[in-house]
């Protein structure tokens, strides 16, 4: 006989089982959690687990849920014996380069909402005095991070979701899951079988093989990473019997991490050859299974270092060898969600314990109300595209986001490896241009071309200060100026395309979209996907190809999403098909004054824009090329998007670059494309659209379809009212350029963050997007924008900017 349960959570580690107890306090209580061990000290990675929690980080989702971890970590610490100490944390910087980024890191923090300050060397000797701050140019303190014992965290977690009438059961291992036609109807184990209507895998480092028993890719990876506890120091003395004091810090010039446990120290250390350690591979008939047999190899040098800062260790010896398994991803985030291939499969894994409750929480949320407070795009386990299944794939970025997992990144870092999966038909002819490639889920993506290098460079906004110039190029101001005087030709090949057909296909767009889509045929519109709360999950671009068939436009990293997105909220509408016919289309955008001519010039008769409005697709004959021509442009000139089939791409590339040249035509990249559009007030796709914000706090009221309340968060729009507007700000010419996520400051209060940002070259001045709140964002308010922790003018301004 099998036992029926509504939900089943494989793994009691510390995020099973706060996915269970944040579901029961949400009154889904009819829950059980499974292990292969006993409980609760698994075997996993929670089992070894050092358990140090910073909530800063560069995205906002991130940092949010490590707050709403730490929340939930001292609402379970018992008063008697505590299991979370926030002592806070330092980042100290032993180089003038960590010195300058923790200046950016403070930006972070401020935007976030966290309280941090920089500290002085004498300042940081205070509150860790066995630091020798000889050796160091300061630090940053986050007050609120701290250590968490993991294992008696889960047990008071659990008690806690057991008395809201969750079940836990150890030593019951998964063998099966029952999934007819990708809909889960229950699971088989040791311990015998057990229907359900939701399965929640929770497996950490055994995620592969749970992706495996249900047919779900889980592009992650487990890694060994090595840690010591030393014997006593006597500068330590004093706090043998008050656990942790204080703040636990990262020394990342060399990969590494200390924390103060009594009179003991604790130490980690990534400066190694990461260790890839295969999930089949994982020795389950160990007691714990998540941990190697200690190899002093990968941690000597890490000892060595912390002797160096601390001269206390050089007396000690060490107690504690650990050298365990954590689960690394191709692009250092969790994968959490509903997979959108199968109905009632949910993922949380890949999620470490400084994320874990909150992660759980945001889980909950989905799970129950099929909606989440914060936008967890960046975690979402639909976001990956086809090439991250690949196994070489997941071990190469793996290995490369352990060896970099403390390196100073920037914003506008790039991958070494793997590069050059993706390429648009006129590969060829970019790279003979000279083309610099930035990477987009696997597409090669120009940012400018050195081809341009002898173009007139703007008067102003041609340098950047050293962090601003890293990839990037004046080229790309030049660029700029000339599409806004000629006509530069871009690369849209990267966009996503999402084609729903069938009897029901205009219904369900009309679910999943707010805007008007019911249109005559050759229509294009621009749309958005809204989540239950009236937040914007994406922005598209939608053509009516028939009336029974729609091409959806979407960005090449938000684009798998998207297409989960869709797949999840149309499930019960049988006629309806949808299909990724991305690798059947090629698109160039031709735009600029002159844009007009070129196009003449290649089609048999010149066209009439009365009888070719804006926001219409119309197939014409581009020489012999057949090509849907969609006038429409993201940089705010005159011009089409010109879209094809693959196979003639490079020959339409060829056909409208010579064409182009008598009116001055020049191929342009992404960077100029961002400024450009910056400039005409077009936004971007998470960064200034986000889950947490409205069409109307956007400035995107025109494209809700007010005669119907059919649409996903149509109920909540109606009845929300904005409380903070996506507002435009202009810089001096002279100052430098915001990159985004930096604090936006009202009389030194922190008022709202960054949401992108570049140079206007048109207008010679920064221009800087972010939500404020309505009694700021009126055109001449004064504000500052916090950049490298110096306050630099900002005025509010009427956007667009450009006619």
């Amino acid at each position: 006989m099998q036992t029926h349960v509504r939900t089943i959570i494989v793994g009691a580690g510390i995020v099973g089982v706060s996915v269970a107890w944040e579901l029961a306090k949400l009154g889904r209580t009819d829950i059980l959690v499974i292990d292969r061990a006993p409980l609760y000290e698994t075997g996993g990675s929670t089992s070894h687990a050092p358990g140090g929690i910073f909530q800063n980080n560069a995205s906002r989702t991130v940092s949010k849920l490590a707050q709403w971890t730490t929340a939930a970590f001292a609402e379970v610490s018992p008063i008697d014996q505590p299991t979370w100490f926030p002592s806070g944390s330092l980042e100290i910087a032993t180089t003038p380069e960590r010195w300058h980024d923790l200046k950016r890191k403070l930006g972070y923090a401020t935007s976030w909402g966290l309280d941090a300050m920089l500290l002085d060397p004498a300042e940081t000797g205070a509150l860790v005095p066995q630091l020798d701050t000889t050796q160091i140019h300061g630090s940053i303190h986050v007050a609120g991070d701290g250590i968490v014992r993991s294992v008696p965290t889960v047990e008071q977690i659990a008690k806690r979701a057991e008395a809201l009438g969750v079940t836990f059961r150890g030593e019951t291992t998964l063998l099966s899951v029952d999934m007819p036609n990708r809909v889960v109807r229950g699971i088989h184990t040791n311990a015998g079988d057990f229907t359900c209507e939701e399965l929640v895998l929770c497996g950490g480092i055994w995620g592969p093989l749970l992706g495996k028993l249900t047919d779900t890719p889980i592009p992650l990876h487990p890694c060994a990473h090595p840690y010591i506890r030393t014997t006593p120091l006597a500068e330590l003395a004093h706090l043998r019997d008050r656990q942790v004091v204080q703040p636990l810090w990262r020394h990342q010039d060399h990969s590494m991490y200390l924390w103060q446990d009594g009179d003991r120290m604790g130490v980690g250390n990534y400066r190694h050859e990461p260790v890839m350690v295969a999930a089949a591979a994982i020795d389950n008939t160990r007691r714990h299974p998540a941990e190697l047999d200690f190899d002093p190899t990968p941690m000597d040098p890490g000892f060595d270092e912390a002797q160096r800062l601390v001269p206390g260790l050089r007396d000690t010896g060490i107690t504690d060898r650990v050298y365990g398994m954590f689960s690394f991803t191709i692009d250092a985030q969790a994968i959490a969600g509903e997979v959108a291939s199968a109905r009632g499969l949910w993922t949380a894994m890949a999620i470490w314990v400084t994320h874990s409750t909150g992660t759980a929480r945001a889980l909950a949320q989905q799970m129950v109300a099929h909606d989440c407070e914060l936008d967890m795009r960046e975690l979402d386990v639909n976001r990956f595209a086809p090439h991250h299944q690949s196994p070489r794939y997941i071990q190469s970025r793996g290995w490369s986001q352990y060896a970099e997992v403390y390196d100073i990144i920037h914003p506008r870092y790039q991958i070494s490896k793997p590069r050059g999966l993706r390429r648009p038909p006129w590969y060829a002819q970019q790279v003979a241009l000279g083309a610099h490639f930035f990477e987009s889920n696997g597409w090669e993506r120009p940012q400018w071309f050195e081809a341009n290098a002898s173009l007139p460079l703007p008067a102003l906004g041609s340098k950047r200060e050293s962090w601003g110039a890293i990839e990037w190029s004046p080229i790309a101001g030049a660029e700029h100026l000339a599409t806004r005087q000629n006509a530069g030709l871009f690369d849209l090949s990267t966009f996503m395309r999402i084609e729903l057909s069938g009897p029901e296909a205009l219904a369900g767009l009309e679910r999943v979209t707010c805007s008007t889509v019911d249109q005559p045929v050759g229509r294009v519109a621009y749309s958005l996907l809204l989540n239950p709360h009236g937040g914007i999950e994406s922005d598209v671009t939608i053509a009516r190809l028939a009336s029974d068939r729609f091409m959806i436009m979407s960005g090449s990293a938000s684009g798998p999403r998207d297409l989960g997105w869709i797949q999840n909220h149309l499930r019960d509408l049988p006629d309806v098909i949808i299909r990724d016919i991305t690798p059947a289309w090629a698109a160039l955008g031709l735009f600029g004054p002159n844009a007009l001519a070129i196009f003449d010039a290649i089609v048999d008769e010149p066209l009439c824009l009365d009888d070719h409005p804006r926001y219409r697709a119309r197939w014409i004959s581009v020489g012999h090329i057949p090509v849907l021509a969609i006038r429409m442009s993201y940089v705010g000139e005159e011009g089409f998007e010109l879209h094809t089939s693959t196979e003639y791409g490079g020959a339409l590339w060829d056909l409208v670059w010579e064409a182009g040249q008598p009116h001055g035509l020049i191929a342009a990249g992404g960077t100029a494309m961002d400024s450009l559009r910056l400039e005409k007030g077009f936004l971007a796709l998470g960064t200034d659209l986000r889950g947490e914000y409205t069409p109307l706090e956007a400035g995107l009221g025109f494209t809700v379809d007010k005669s119907r309340n059919s649409y996903i968060g149509a109920d909540a729009l109606a009845k929300t009212q904005p409380v903070k507007k996506l507002t435009t700000l202009l810089l001096d010419p002279t100052s430098p350029v915001p990159l985004g996520k930096e604090p936006i400051l009202a009389n030194g209060t922190v008022v709202g963050y960054v949401s992108s940002a570049n140079f206007g070259f048109t207008i010679g001045q920064p221009i800087a997007l972010g939500y404020l709140p309505l009694d700021l964002a009126r055109p001449g308010t004064k504000l500052a924008i916090e950049y490298f922790a110096k306050p630099y003018s900002a005025t509010v301004a009427k956007s667009p900017l450009i006619p």
